[in-house]
């Protein structure tokens, strides 16, 4: 489930394929958007739980550093210049 911060700081899904399903307050339960696609790492540590889990696993997140160098970037630019850098060797 990729994630990203959007302008007024709200996290927001990078891809619609990337919202889980929550039905009856359990996450990964429901019918899922976009077909069938490998779970990231977040997806797999909230499946099965409930939606404290997942806003405590958000609050406990921290950007990386790499990401916080363009941070007063649009998500588009942001995350080109980060692919840039990488490509750069950071």
């Amino acid at each position: 489930m990729p994630l990203a911060r959007d302008g007024d700081g709200a996290w927001t899904p990078l891809a619609p394929g990337a919202i889980l399903p929550f039905d009856g307050g359990v996450i990964g339960r429901g019918e899922r958007r976009g077909g069938p696609a490998e779970p990231g790492e977040l997806a797999g540590r909230v499946d099965g739980r409930g939606a404290d889990d997942l806003a405590r696993l958000l609050r406990a997140a921290r950007p990386d550093p790499l990401v916080l160098r363009y941070a007063g970037l649009d998500l588009d630019r942001r995350l080109a210049r980060v692919r840039e850098a990488m490509a750069e060797g950071g």
